[in-house]
Order: C-alpha cells, then sequence, then structure tokens
C-alpha cells in the first residue's frame, strides 16, 4: 500500500485558538507534520516545543527560512497578518490563516495578487463552512429540498466571556478592534455568500454602543440583499448577559427556501461565571429541515472541526487546488473583508446620523 510523504507545516502564533484547535490538528494529522513553531511569547513557545516535539523561534522569519516547512498556519493577532502573509508567500509557503483576514480591503487585494502570482495556495479558516450542521444544511439547499432560497438569518450571541479576568481583557481588546463583527459576525458574513453562491448587492447595519468607551458596537444588526436576490440578516452580540451572575448564549443559522426550510439552533444553558465552560465553541443543538416531503428534527451539536478542516487542507495542497473545495479561499477572504468594512462603516454612519 502506497502511503503518502507528510507534508511539513510550520505554525505562527501559540495563543488560545492554536492551543486548543490548530496545534492539536496538526500533530494529530496522517498527513501533515508540524515541523516547528513561532511566538514571540517565550511561555508559547516552550508548552508547544514540549508537547509536540517541534523546534521553536521567537523570530518568524527563522521558521519561515526552513525548506523541510512547505505550508504555514497562521494564528497570530490580526494587525498581523497582512506583514507575516506576505512574507511567508515570498518565500514561497502556503498559507492557512486564522479569520478575521486583514484589515483593510486593499491588504486583501494584494494578498489574493500575490498567491496567484506566486502560484500558492491560501485558505481561510472559516470552519463554519465545514461544520456538522452546515454540511447537512447546504446538502439540503443544494438538493432543491428547499427550494429557491429566500432568507439567511444567523444569530450570534454571547457574552464575549463577560468583564472580568484575563478573558474580560480579551472581550474588550475585541471591542477596540472590529468588535463581534469582525471576530465572530464575519462568519456569517461568509455564509451568506456560501450558501447563496453570491455576493452582497446592498446592506445596512446598525449597532448599539452600550459601552461608549470602545470604538465598536456590543451589538450589531445587519440586513443585506444578495445578487442572487436573497435576504440576509445577522445579530452578534458581546453584551448578551455579559455583566449577568450567570450567562447564557443564543445562536441560531437558519436558511428558508420557496419550498422549505433547515434551521439548528444551538442548546442555551446557564453557566456560572466560574466555569471553565463559558464560550460557545462547542454547542449541544438541534437541526431541522421542513419539506414538502415532510420534517425532521435530531439533536446535532456543532464544534470547531479542527481536524477537518486541516483534512480537507492536506487534500488541498497534495492536489495544488482549492478547487472544489468547501474551504474558504483567498478570495472568499477578500469579498468578506469587503462585506465587513461595509458593514462596520454603514453602523457607523447610522450613528452618527443621530447623534
Amino acid at each position: 500500500m502506497m502511503t503518502h510523504k507528510k507534508i511539513g507545516v510550520g505554525l505562527i502564533g501559540c495563543g488560545t485558538v492554536a492551543r486548543y484547535g490548530h496545534l492539536p490538528a496538526i500533530a494529530e494529522s496522517d498527513g501533515l507534520k508540524l515541523i516547528a513553531v513561532a511566538d514571540l511569547s517565550e511561555a508559547g513557545r516552550k508548552e508547544a516545543e514540549d508537547r509536540y516535539a517541534v523546534d521553536s523561534y521567537a523570530e518568524y522569519n527563522d521558521l519561515l527560512a526552513r525548506e523541510d516547512i512547505a505550508a504555514v498556519s497562521l494564528t497570530t493577532p490580526l494587525p498581523t497578518h497582512y506583514e507575516i502573509a506576505h512574507r511567508a508567500m515570498e518565500s514561497g509557503k502556503h498559507v492557512f490563516c486564522e479569520k478575521p483576514f486583514v484589515e483593510t480591503i486593499a491588504e486583501a487585494e494584494e494578498l489574493r495578487q500575490l498567491a496567484t502570482q506566486k502560484g500558492l495556495l491560501f485558505g481561510l479558516n472559516f470552519e463554519y463552512r465545514i461544520d456538522e450542521p452546515t454540511i447537512r444544511m447546504k446538502a439540503a439547499l443544494d438538493a432543491g429540498d428547499l427550494g429557491r432560497l429566500q432568507v439567511l438569518r444567523f444569530a450570534y450571541n454571547w457574552s464575549a466571556h463577560g468583564l472580568t479576568g484575563p478573558l474580560g481583557l480579551r472581550r474588550a481588546e475585541f471591542l477596540r478592534n472590529g468588535g463581534g463583527c469582525m471576530d465572530c459576525g464575519v462568519h456569517y458574513l461568509d455564509l451568506a455568500r456560501y450558501f447563496s453562491g453570491s455576493e452582497f448587492a446592498h446592506l445596512a447595519a446598525m449597532g448599539q454602543w452600550t459601552e461608549p468607551q470602545f470604538r465598536y458596537p456590543g451589538h450589531l444588526l445587519l440586513q443585506a440583499r444578495m445578487t442572487s436576490g436573497a435576504l440576509a440578516q445577522f445579530e452578534v452580540s458581546f453584551i448578551y448577559t455579559h455583566a449577568s451572575r450567570d450567562r447564557t448564549w443564543f445562536m441560531q443559522h437558519e436558511i428558508i427556501g420557496d419550498r422549505g426550510m433547515a434551521s439548528w439552533q444551538a442548546d442555551t444553558p446557564f453557566l456560572k461565571i466560574s466555569s471553565q465552560k463559558d464560550s460557545p465553541d462547542e454547542l449541544g443543538g438541534v437541526l431541522q429541515i421542513v419539506t414538502e416531503n415532510g420534517h425532521s428534527v435530531e439533536p446535532l451539536g456543532s464544534n470547531k472541526p479542527f481536524a477537518r478542516v486541516y483534512a480537507e487542507w492536506e487534500r488541498c495542497l497534495r492536489t495544488g487546488t482549492m478547487q472544489g473545495s468547501p474551504l474558504a479561499t483567498v478570495h472568499d477572504g477578500c469579498q468578506a473583508t469587503e462585506a465587513m468594512i461595509r458593514t462596520l462603516s454603514a453602523a457607523d454612519a447610522e450613528r452618527k446620523s443621530h447623534e
């Protein structure tokens, strides 16, 4: 039986998401080999080095210089994405980047052009595309069971870890740098495009600045018309029980066609602030699909599918193309970035019109 040589991967940025998601998925992959990590934090580097028996660097350019690394996973903070991704591609590395992509449309377009020029693959971690509820809903839509897509509705309302402790500081950083739209809502901007197969023709947004010290709203509403004709709506909140003794969340994905609908809604337990599980990363839930032939209701959880993401990324690397892959491409990243910036600008303009 022929076996493939493992593809060498380097990871840049050993923060929270890398620790619980990216690093374990790469290390446990049958076809990828974690070669090295880079991070400014000595503690972060040392933890990854000890746990995965890999080399580590304080300077990411030292990682990029290695010839045994074919692709890099970029899991650093948003403001660093453009520079590191650019240098990685100049070094001949394929790139898989955490969302959100970059901070400006110009940066996104430049990276798209560079990937094309260098003949490199560039993927974005919009992992909801291959989460189980999305897979099932998209299959029903593509099979024609729902008819022509008419409406998309998304909600992601949670406390963003609340106000206190280290995670409270993380929440504050989110609200200074794009808020819920940039951190979570960008997933739904991408899913609206993914489900509808079209772009944003028109959008209108409003925000609520419950905490005026922050640049970005704590609660955001968006309504849009897609070029396919479908309507899209999403709601994203970082103030949903954020100051409460007990926390909860509300999450729902729904697509409505002219002959049926598919909806997934998360379970909404109340959690004590002392709970180790106070974020909606691994959720129970219920999937409903209603068609002309009847309906189904079944328990179906939603978990960040890092293992599935990296299995698909490996397949793309081996075939040399992302065509036909559910993973988001650099083009998808450009479109989501533009929609995100338009949304935040629209909300800001609406706010100023009432001041």
